[in-house]
């Protein structure tokens, strides 16, 4: 399978044979038809591999890193830390936090590009710029983009799903039948029989 770059520069490489045929008076439309279907199929095959790749998202105040030094003896680095110099060097030994959940790729650029989240990690990972969703990951792990952004904004709908059913579950009546319903219901299945 070839890598998102090479499916994209192929793709480049086909626009640009294309707008030359286009530009033509007299259209070869045997050859730009094929084109444009390669172009189709490079666009379907770019949108899979973006969409099998996730992207890590923090909650707000969720740490990024983590580093054994803050349990125990501090590296030189973390020592500055605490002095208050080298902030923007980063302890060798920290590595990367589990993120909260993983999004696909195209849905971390909306919603860094709405606002919603910020680049983090080196450009790895997001994190969200509001926390009232900060309980969501306990609630349910299937939290698409249209809810994220219904309940950032604070949509009645979004709210009520969980003020409804906070475990998770819908809250049906309890029905309770008689003795002679019962009796009835055991009648009405023995007649099927």
């Amino acid at each position: 399978m070839q890598t998102l770059a090479a499916l994209k520069k192929a793709r480049r490489e086909l626009r640009a044979r294309l707008n030359p045929l286009a530009q033509h008076d007299p259209l070869d439309l045997a050859v730009c038809g094929e084109l444009c279907h390669q172009i189709e199929s490079l666009d379907k095959e770019i949108e899979q591999l973006q969409a099998a790749t996730t992207v890590g998202v923090y909650r707000k105040h969720q740490s990024g890193w983590t580093s054994p030094c803050q349990l125990a003896d501090p590296c030189e680095v973390c020592r500055a830390h605490q002095a208050g110099k080298k902030r923007n060097t980063l302890c060798p030994k920290a590595r990367p936090n589990e993120p909260a959940f993983r999004v696909p790729v195209k849905t971390a650029i909306t919603l860094v590009s709405d606002g919603l989240a910020e680049f983090i990690n080196r450009s790895k990972a997001i994190r969200l710029t509001f926390s009232r969703l900060a309980h969501l990951r306990d609630r349910s792990l299937k939290i698409d983009e249209a809810f994220l952004i219904a309940h950032a904004a604070g949509e009645k709908w979004a709210h009520n799903l969980f003020a409804a059913a906070w475990d998770g579950k819908a809250q049906a009546e309890t029905v309770v039948w008689s003795p002679a319903q019962m009796a009835e219901s055991r009648e009405e299945i023995r007649s099927f029989e």
